[in-house]
């Protein structure tokens, strides 16, 4: 074999090889992302959001033209509430060639899962057009998520879910989303909404179950224990406590726990463990107006009204038009046996009573 031919043998086996490489690079790469997009997923069916992106980061990051990998990643921000990471995966998605149906879906949910009413009812209509699609899930439970804070407002207000058209459609979502097939942690979710929302009006003994069902799937379920031992708290109030003992050890030093531990605490009548209790967030926040009130509450339980006043007082400083403040002021002093005084705080509540009826009356709907 003679010089040339050897070099053109060997330039042709170079050339193999680096074929070869490249071929295994590209194999090698085509599997790494395989698996990421696997692990993605595992994450995002155990409802990990936030780690399921920072393994989808990296992956879209380096393969933009990745469609299958944008979408789950722009769906995955979405649930997680992070609307601007998922508008760019989004729009990256559609930039690379996405379906653009997949872009409105997503762009609708996003608008339901907001409270978007009329993107709700866009999406529960394809639902009900197309029952089976794979994609309904999706669509259902940002409709259910869109749902949730509106009714949360309804119970900060001091109201329940009033019957009618509006309840009617909200438990018709709620329903068709139970229906759809999905994995045990999204199961656990929408139980957890459904009986939230089915306690929110005054369907006690569903939403109970629910919020059980829930707990069962996911014992660790925070917010499913915590809307489960506010609901059962007047009728077990026992049960409620241990529920609450549990969150408590869950996340120590959580207000909004502790606080409704106290309570069951007085319910039970253990005013000394409320008291405790009350005291370490008084701590915190000494001018709080509802911890006041509870502490005075304590107080007035145990018998001591004088010490009660004296809370109550405080909180009145802050809140003179309070009602639970006025009413809880006129019951200490009228054990005190001071009645003249006790009046003028109950006489202060009807007028607010009064004034609060006259003032929804003004923007209720004139009949024609």
């Amino acid at each position: 074999m003679n010089m040339l031919t050897r070099k053109r043998v060997l330039l042709g086996i170079a050339s193999i090889l680096a074929i070869g490489l490249i071929v295994l690079f590209v194999l090698l790469g085509n599997a790494q992302g395989d698996r990421l997009l696997t692990e993605a997923r595992s994450a995002v069916e155990q409802r990990e959001f936030e780690m399921a992106l920072n393994i989808l980061d990296p992956l879209v990051n380096s393969n933009t033209g990745d469609t299958e990998a944008l979408l789950l990643a722009a769906q995955t921000a979405r649930r997680a509430n992070a609307y601007a990471r998922a508008a760019k995966f989004l729009r990256s998605y559609e930039q690379n060639g996405g379906a653009r149906e997949e872009v409105r879906n997503e762009e609708r949910r996003a608008k339901a899962q907001t409270g978007d009413k009329e993107a709700a009812e866009e999406l529960m209509r394809d639902c009900e057009q197309e029952p089976g699609a794979p994609s309904n899930f999706l669509s259902l439970e940002a409709i259910v998520q869109g749902l949730v804070p509106f009714l949360d407002s309804i119970v900060a207000a001091g109201g329940r879910a009033s019957e009618g058209p509006e309840l009617q459609w909200i438990l018709g979502a709620l329903d068709a989303l139970l229906m759809v097939p999905m994995g045990t942690a999204d199961r656990a979710e929408a139980l957890y909404c459904s009986g939230k929302i089915h306690h929110i009006a005054s369907r006690h003994s569903r939403g109970v179950g629910e919020l059980r069902q829930a707990l069962e799937l996911a014992p660790h379920h925070f917010e499913a224990r915590r809307a489960l031992a506010l609901a059962i708290a007047q009728a077990s109030p026992a049960e409620a406590r241990i529920h609450l003992e549990i969150l408590a050890q869950q996340r120590p030093g959580d207000g909004p726990t502790l606080y409704s531990l106290a309570l069951v605490h007085r319910a039970l009548g253990d005013t000394a463990d409320a008291g405790k209790i009350m005291d370490e967030l008084l701590l915190a926040r000494p001018e709080d107006v509802q911890y006041l009130v509870e502490r005075a509450l304590i107080e007035l339980d145990a018998g001591r009204p004088i010490e009660s006043e004296a809370l109550l007082r405080r909180a009145a400083n802050h809140a003179p038009n309070n009602r639970e403040v006025l009413l809880a002021l006129s019951k200490a002093l009228r054990i005190q046996n001071r009645p003249a005084e006790a009046d003028q705080f109950l006489k202060r509540c009807v007028e607010l009573d009064a004034q609060s009826k006259r003032k929804m009356e003004s923007i209720k709907p004139k009949s024609k």
